[in-house]
């Protein structure tokens, strides 16, 4: 878990060119903007020992993605194409592998 003000505080009265040099520097998310009309896919994977645990992990994740990405990147995400799949790998570590999609934000 993190501290959600403290990261909002950090993007509040950036321009967009300091957002994403920050989500580069301090988060490793890249962004190149692209002139398509197309989604964008992503996948995440989260590593778990518990349900509360991933549901800790997810309700971050997903807080980060739509009031620091989105609003950075100027785009849409989109809850509909968002998959989950889940296993349990041979060494018994539970992972859940979230993909989702950005789309361009049309005004």
């Amino acid at each position: 878990m993190f501290n959600k003000e403290e990261i909002k505080k950090k993007f509040e009265g950036t321009t967009e060119e300091e957002a994403l040099k920050l989500l580069a520097d301090q988060y490793h998310i890249s962004w190149t903007k692209h002139s398509t009309s197309g989604k964008l896919w992503f996948a995440k994977v989260f590593s778990y020992n518990s349900s509360s645990q991933l549901e800790c992990q997810l309700n971050d994740f997903l807080w980060f993605i739509n009031y620091i990405i989105v609003p950075c990147t100027k785009t849409c995400f989109n809850e509909e194409d968002t998959v989950f799949l889940g296993c349990t790998c041979p060494c018994g570590h539970k992972q859940t592998i979230v993909y989702y999609t950005l789309s361009p934000n049309v005004l």
